[in-house]
């Protein structure tokens, strides 16, 4: 049966649905596939993805090796830098099309409209699916399809880092600031450009490994002339660099501060040691004027932190979060923006 663009995700639904044992041969993932993948026990889940090229959102493929290292014995998953089909086998029925599991290809993040027209075919003829069934299983054995290493996660970083940042710039006026609700969600998607959230600042043992940074730049750059770095505490999930991060300390007594702009060095962690003996380490950030290409000055943070005056609580606890701890977060700014936009049209509609 043939499978017609506005069909199309609805037809790969049904199929989830119905099987018991899926095998996925699709070589591109983004954000909001993970949601369509069943995860329970009673079924068998072995996915093939292709993670060299910077069409696959490594979130999502390490939120699947995160189930995986919390004991889920049916979900298994690989990679092949060869990969490039798009193939949905059951033991009943498969789907062979052109769709990536990707909001290109489905309109996965936002539950919209893709942005391709994909089409496809589907077939529940026994002999098309065993066919299909022992090419995904000769594919999966073969030398082509690896495990998922470390290594191959931060290759894949770096390649989807590289092809969001080559998107085209923002639409509009480029001498505009940034303001909550200049931009839509959907311009912001993908783009490496981030919100952190610090309810203390550094300790002392981390400021002064942060001093002693800036004197040894500037030490080793004579002409650099003063040097100021941003410093990130024992952060885990810092967004790769060189993305630009928008810094807010909101106090755990309620004061809100809107440092700047900041973009991360592409540096080794700075370790030091704590009076206590423990080990921590630091981040640097170099600060900036500019966030995606637009100004962003004090007068613009300033600008900012009054429009978030009553929305960082709102912001705080019910944003998905990259890194989320008890005393810091990190969330991207276009997450940031969607829930700015549904907390205002609340407001306004009270």
């Amino acid at each position: 049966m043939f499978v017609a663009p506005a069909d199309y995700k609805d037809q790969l639904k049904s199929l989830i649905a119905e099987e018991q044992n899926l095998d996925f041969a699709v070589a591109f993932w983004g954000d909001g596939a993970e949601n369509l993948i069943p995860l329970d026990s009673a079924r068998s889940v072995r996915i093939i993805c292709n993670l060299r090229t910077g069409g696959t959102n490594p979130a999502v493929v390490r939120y699947f090796l995160s189930k995986i290292k919390d004991g889920n014995s049916s979900l298994q998953i690989k990679h092949s830098s060869h990969l490039h089909a798009k193939v949905v086998v059951g033991q009943n029925q498969a789907l062979i099309g052109s769709a990536n599991m990707s909001t290109n290809g489905l309109g996965l993040e936002d539950g919209g409209l893709a942005r391709w027209m994909e089409a496809g075919i589907h077939t529940r003829h026994s002999q098309e699916v065993a066919s299909a069934h022992e090419w995904f299983i000769s594919l999966w054995e073969s030398e082509d399809v690896s495990t998922i290493e470390d290594e191959d996660l931060l290759a894949a970083q770096i390649a989807w880092d590289r092809k969001q940042n080559a998107r085209p710039p923002l639409d509009g006026d480029p001498r505009a600031p940034f303001t909550m609700g200049r931009f839509s969600v959907d311009e912001l998607k993908g783009r490496p450009a981030y919100v952190t959230i610090y309810r203390k600042w550094l300790s002392r043992e981390a400021k002064a490994a942060q001093e002693a940074e800036e004197e040894s730049a500037k030490s080793a750059m004579k002409d650099a002339g003063k040097i100021r770095w941003w410093a990130y505490e024992c952060w885990d999930g810092l967004p790769q660099a060189p993305a630009e991060m928008i810094g807010i300390y909101w106090g755990t007594r309620g004061k809100l501060l809107v440092e700047g702009v900041c973009r991360l060095l592409e540096s080794d962690s700075v370790p030091f040691t704590y009076d206590n003996g423990d080990e921590g380490w630091i981040e640097l950030a170099a600060p900036k004027k500019q966030l995606l290409g637009r100004p962003f000055d004090i007068k613009d943070a300033k600008a900012l932190q009054a429009e978030l005056s009553d929305f960082i609580d709102v912001l705080w606890h019910t944003a998905v979060k990259t890194e989320n701890g008890e005393y810091a977060c990190v969330i991207h700014l276009a997450e940031t923006v969607r829930v700015w936009g549904e907390w205002r049209a609340a407001y306004e509609a009270s």
